[in-house]
């Protein structure tokens, strides 16, 4: 999860889904820790590495699951649900990071563009069956940012 001085979240629009914004996420690969997966993550969905373009902040203590509804095109697939755990990183710079969108890290990509955004926006527009997981990410990341914003 990206923030900027401003306390705008970065989220990216879906390939597969018109007006379907989230953060990059992923899977934990065989012993990584969840702060080295969101950094490899970020790299590949977004192609932001860490300290070259963004700064790590904190990975929170408090993890939340979602679970997938039955009938989802994810359950179909095999997907019962996700652990989420969530690492905040802080971009200086102006306007939009130098994001690279082509899928990285042998990944396929997807996202077709990414904005700012205030993250009651994004709990409000994110895809029904995440909202839980992202109320979950507002509790917990905004006292976070706020001080960490206020020491700049």
């Amino acid at each position: 999860v990206i923030f900027n001085r401003e306390g705008l979240f970065l989220v990216g629009e879906r390939i597969q889904g018109e007006g379907q914004w989230q953060f990059p996420q992923g899977g934990l690969d065989e012993g990584e820790s969840p702060g080295d997966a969101a950094r490899r993550e970020v790299f590949e969905e977004i192609g932001l590495k860490v300290p070259d373009v963004i700064g790590d902040v904190k990975t929170l203590e408090d993890s939340c699951v979602y679970d997938v509804p039955e009938g989802t095109w994810l359950s179909r697939n095999g997907f019962k649900g996700q652990r989420m755990f969530w690492t905040l990183f802080f971009y200086p710079g102006e306007g939009l990071p130098p994001v690279d969108l082509s899928g990285l890290g042998g990944e396929k990509p997807e996202f077709k563009q990414v904005k700012w955004m205030p993250l009651p926006d994004i709990v409000q527009t994110v895809w029904a069956m995440k909202r839980e997981a992202y109320v979950h990410l507002e509790k917990h990341a905004t006292p976070v940012v706020q001080e960490y914003l206020s020491k700049l």
